[in-house]
């Protein structure tokens, strides 16, 4: 559900072409979610999440997308280490864990997940 120039970006910064899945329409996103989408530098990338947190954490729902299972377990735990309850969720999670994961996320119970894009 990315808009296409969403998904220029994506493609002119990652470094392998991404997977993608599309459920809906290809050319927008659904009215309800507000997708914003900033590139930033490596040490950058945790103290501006941060910041963003202190806006949006509690407004809703808040799914950060990374790339590694290693990436998701260390944010994961420097979020709670700053105070933020969250979720993770990735592969290599027992699906017992990850379908639990999912319901809390959805029921609102937590509503900070840090994801692989395959985590499903």
């Amino acid at each position: 559900t990315f808009p296409v120039q969403v998904e220029r970006l994506a493609r002119s910064v990652l470094k392998r072409d991404p997977a993608e899945i599309v459920v809906g329409g290809r050319t927008k996103a659904a009215d309800h979610i507000k997708q914003y989408v900033e590139v930033r530098n490596e040490e950058d990338k945790f103290p501006r999440l941060l910041q963003l947190l202190g806006l949006w954490y509690e407004k809703g729902n808040i799914l950060v997308f990374v790339k590694t299972q290693d990436r998701c377990d260390s944010l994961f735990r420097d979020l709670l280490k700053s105070g933020y309850e969250c979720l993770s969720l990735h592969g290599g999670m027992d699906q017992v864990d990850r379908d639990h994961a999912i319901k809390q996320f959805k029921q609102l119970d937590k509503t900070l997940m840090v994801a692989t894009s395959v985590a499903g």
